[in-house]
């Protein structure tokens, strides 16, 4: 997990991943899913090729299949919405400090 306090200067590029999962839910086996989407919101507009869109559409038309997004820390991403079927925000209300202070106000002081 050490990669994830790495910064990749830049959006997410969601490509390669929904390319594997188009792969996957090509399959008798997984026709039957959903595509889950976790993200900051920071993709690049359009988010995907103009092929790879077309062919998520088809999957969509033909399988039903839905791409549920999860956005942690904003309340819209425009690129993300373009991708999912429905997008749910997580945490934009959150407060870190706010919850900090909440979380140390019931402790003694050590002063």
């Amino acid at each position: 997990l050490d990669f994830l306090s790495f910064s990749f200067s830049g959006g997410s590029d969601v490509t390669g991943a929904l390319k594997h999962a188009m792969a996957v839910l090509g399959t008798d086996a997984m026709k039957a899913s959903d595509v889950l989407l976790i993200s900051d919101g920071e993709l690049q507009n359009p988010p995907v090729p103009k092929n790879v869109m077309e062919e998520l559409d088809r999957l969509k038309e033909e399988t039903g299949m839905e791409i549920h997004g999860l956005l942690v820390g904003k309340t819209e991403s425009e690129p993300l919405e373009r991708l999912c079927t429905k997008v749910y925000d997580f945490l934009e209300r959150y407060d870190a400090l706010s919850a900090l202070i909440g979380r140390n106000s019931g402790r003694a002081s050590s002063d």
